[in-house]
């Protein structure tokens, strides 16, 4: 296994909280909030789209090497209607 990336449904205060946990995940891909949200904590990235599919998130990982720990992310919003 590469990486595990956890979809939650949650408020950004607890994705926050499992961020700083340090458990190592890269990325999470976070609902509930209406709001969108783009943290980094600790390396790792909480993304949240906001509601109603108004933004996407075009989201990339990249090893830079056999032996790195884990993905380099990269993250832009962008509005759907674009």
């Amino acid at each position: 296994m590469d990486v595990v990336l956890p979809m939650t449904h949650q408020l950004m205060c607890l994705d926050r909280k499992l961020a700083q946990e340090q458990i190592g995940f890269p990325l999470i891909l976070g609902g509930h909030d209406h709001e969108p949200f783009l943290e980094s904590i600790n390396g790792c990235t909480i993304v949240k789209t906001g509601m109603d599919g108004k933004q996407i998130a075009v989201i990339e990982l990249v090893w830079d090497s056999v032996e790195s720990s884990g993905p380099r992310v990269s993250v832009q919003l962008k509005n759907a209607t674009d």
